[in-house]
C-alpha cells in the first residue's frame, strides 16, 4: 500500500514535466505503465502479429486459411471417367473345307475339263464358288443325244449336316444350248483336308431321259 502511494505521489509529480517535454504519447503511456505495474499496450518487438484471415484466389489456389490460421482444403475435383471401349467379337474359327481344291473333272466321249472349287467355311455354313472349264461333253440322251457343257462358275452355298461334317451339297441353274438345267454338285472332304472327292449332275428336261453324272477328284492347292 506504501509503494502504490510513493507511485502516485510521482506520477502526480511528473506529470506537468511530461507535458512540458512534449514527450510522444506513446513513450509516456508507456512510463505510466511501468511506473503502475500494469501489462504494455504496445506489444515488444519482434512479438509476431496474428494472421490476417486471407482468402486464396487465382486458378492455382488449392487452400483457404480461417481466422484460427488452419488450411482448409478445398473439394477435391471429380477426375473424368472413360468409357473402356467397346471390344470387337473374334472372328469364326474357320473350318477345314476352307481352301481352294482343284481336278479335272470326266464327262462322256472321254471329254474332260477342269474343275475348282474355292471356298470358305465358318462354323458349319460354306460359301464359295465352282469354276468349270472348257472341254466338257455330256450325253442326256433321247432327243437331247450328247452336247458341251460352256465354261461357267457356280455359286456354292450349304449348311453341313450334324451327322456328317464333310459333306457338302448344292444346286443351282445354267443354260446350255438354250435349256435351263438344274446342276447338283456334291463334295465329299477326306479326313486328312487335303482331297475332295466331288460329282456334279445334270437334271436336262424329261424328254432327255438321262441325267448324266460327271466325277471329279479334287486336290487341295490353297
Amino acid at each position: 500500500m506504501q509503494k502504490m502511494t510513493r507511485q502516485l505521489i510521482f506520477l502526480v509529480a511528473l506529470l506537468p514535466l511530461l507535458v512540458a517535454c512534449d514527450a510522444a504519447p506513446s513513450r509516456w503511456q508507456e512510463w505510466i505503465t511501468d511506473l503502475v505495474g500494469g501489462p504494455s499496450s504496445t506489444p515488444p518487438e519482434g512479438t509476431p502479429l496474428l494472421p490476417t484471415p486471407t482468402l486464396a484466389t487465382g486458378a492455382g489456389a488449392q487452400t483457404i486459411e480461417d481466422p484460427a490460421g488452419a488450411p482448409a482444403t478445398e473439394p477435391p475435383q471429380q477426375q473424368a471417367t472413360s468409357t473402356p471401349e467397346t471390344q470387337t467379337a473374334a472372328p469364326e474359327a474357320l473350318g477345314p473345307f476352307t481352301g481352294s481344291f482343284a481336278g479335272p473333272i470326266y464327262g462322256d466321249a472321254e471329254s474332260s475339263a477342269t474343275l475348282q472349287l474355292d471356298l470358305i467355311q465358318q462354323d458349319r455354313q460354306i460359301e464359295g464358288t465352282a469354276t468349270l472349264g472348257q472341254g466338257l461333253v455330256v450325253n442326256a440322251g433321247g432327243f437331247c443325244g450328247a452336247f458341251d457343257v460352256p465354261a461357267l462358275k457356280l455359286n456354292a452355298s450349304d449348311e453341313l449336316e450334324q451327322v456328317d461334317g464333310r459333306h457338302l451339297s448344292t444346286t443351282t441353274t445354267v443354260e446350255v444350248s438354250g435349256f435351263e438345267i438344274t446342276v447338283e454338285l456334291q463334295a465329299t472332304l477326306a479326313p486328312d483336308g487335303e482331297t475332295m472327292v466331288a460329282e456334279a449332275t445334270m437334271y436336262p428336261p424329261s424328254l432327255c431321259g438321262a441325267t448324266p453324272t460327271m466325277t471329279a477328284t479334287l486336290n487341295r492347292v490353297e
